[in-house]
């Protein structure tokens, strides 16, 4: 019997996403923890936000909530007011989360988007390197709920050279389609979204990561 989505990522969190720091109990991985790679992100977000007087930030694939427990903490010192939706499928680890950062700015919700549920309505909607390890039906089923969005900014590990091979299929679970020289690709087929603007790129392990902005 094929396992659900929130079997699939709560097996991950459990056994294989173990991280070495023993007052994190969940651990999203080192392109949410590496400084080289999430200052650069953190700081496009931060202008992306303030730029745009976004105030209702969704946030789907919010994991362990370390990249956003900065950003958010950087908007509060300059006392600039929104309302956070952090989304994820694992149960546990939302509400680890949930009892962790109590503040009335910042909810956390679990869902599996990829169901028949709708997103949470917001301005805009983050979506960081999540989509990397999703089968494209579930990554397409997503994104047709993100057009409801005025802004997406979405964050992929991706391939990045002449000879790529976009948009590969692949099963749901922690691996990316580098191995195929792939990745998620907005732009091509089967999602063939316009009007995108890559704002940052940053090199790891032989890949790139890319952080894409649409507005609809």
């Amino acid at each position: 019997m094929e396992r659900s989505n929130a079997e699939i990522w709560s097996h991950i969190y459990a056994h294989e996403n173990i991280g070495n720091d023993p007052n994190e109990k969940f651990f999203s991985g080192s392109g949410s923890h590496t400084e080289e790679i999430i200052v650069p992100y953190i700081d496009t977000l931060l202008k992306l936000i303030t730029n745009n007087n976004i105030r209702n930030i969704v946030d789907l694939g919010c994991g362990d909530f370390w990249i956003m427990r900065h950003a958010l903490g950087a908007l509060s010192e300059a006392e600039y007011n929104f309302f956070y939706t952090g989304i994820d499928v694992v149960e546990e680890l939302i509400n680890y989360n949930a009892a962790r950062f109590r503040d009335p700015r910042i909810r956390f919700i679990c869902m599996d988007a990829a169901n028949d549920s709708p997103l949470p309505d917001g301005q805009l909607l983050i979506i960081r390197q999540a989509l990397q390890h999703m089968k494209n039906a579930d990554v397409k089923k997503i994104l047709d709920k993100a057009k409801k969005f005025k802004y997406l900014f979405i964050t992929e590990h991706i391939y990045d050279a002449p000879d790529a091979v976009y948009n590969v299929d692949k099963e749901t679970d922690n691996s990316i389609r580098g191995r195929f020289k792939s990745g998620i690709y907005l732009e091509h087929a089967p999602f063939n979204f316009k009007n995108i603007v890559h704002l940052l790129k940053v090199s790891e392990g032989g890949f790139t990561i890319r952080s894409s902005l649409i507005i609809n």
